[in-house]
């Protein structure tokens, strides 16, 4: 089995911290809304690529491209966290949460492409915006708290066990379904799963963990 990769944790970035206001599934949706879907997809797909969210963060590219996308974006590096973690900006959850959001909220055929630098800086804040939305709202009161708020965000462990990759996946599932019940009229994402694939998420996040053991033993 390969040696682990050294972990190092960043403090992801929120909306309201450069923004100044408070982040909102409904001002996200506004957002997205006023362009077509295949363009929002297009630039999601992009940023992901440039900035490869499936690997280890680049934080230097991260930080440099919020740097040439928000004014403000030095606000985020002036904090004054102890041990002065690092600040990430775009995480996979974040572009996969806003392009979820963006297959509900992307439906006028009428609605504009995205052309402009301006237009695909509009898309990079809802990033953020779900970097706040899909985050947890109780107050961090030590280390430990840290460490599982930014749980989700993290990935160094993925390509060292299938494992932990699938455990984590499973949670921010579980996560955004939670999430995107609270707003009526979206999608039951377990229900659509089962539907498809005729196990619970659990059920299938299970039987491939099990496979997986079997496979490395």
């Amino acid at each position: 089995m390969p040696k682990a990769p050294q972990l190092e944790m960043g403090v992801v970035v929120s909306f309201s911290e450069i923004f100044n206001r408070p982040a909102t599934i409904e001002g996200a949706g506004e957002v997205l809304a006023q362009y077509k879907r295949e363009s929002v997809l297009l630039v999601l797909a992009k940023l992901g690529a440039a900035l490869r969210v499936w690997h280890r963060p680049d934080y230097e590219k991260d930080n440099g491209l919020a740097r040439d996308v928000f004014k403000n974006a030095a606000r985020a590096e002036a904090h004054s966290m102890a041990g002065r973690p690092r600040r990430l900006f775009f995480t996979r959850l974040g572009i996969l949460a806003t392009a979820r959001l963006a297959l509900s909220v992307c439906d006028n055929p009428d609605a504009s492409g995205i052309t402009e630098p301006q237009q695909a800086a509009h898309i990079m804040a809802c990033c953020l915006m779900m970097n706040e939305l899909t985050s947890s709202t109780v107050p961090l009161t030590g280390v430990a708290d840290l460490l599982v708020h930014q749980l989700a965000n993290h990935n160094a462990m993925a390509h060292y066990d299938f494992r932990a990759d699938l455990l984590r996946s499973l949670e921010i599932f579980q996560r955004n379904r939670d999430l995107l019940a609270k707003y009526p009229g979206t999608a039951d994402l377990a229900e659509e799963f089962s539907r498809t694939t005729g196990l619970s998420p659990r059920a299938s996040s299970s039987s491939c963990a099990s496979s997986s053991a079997v496979l490395t033993e």
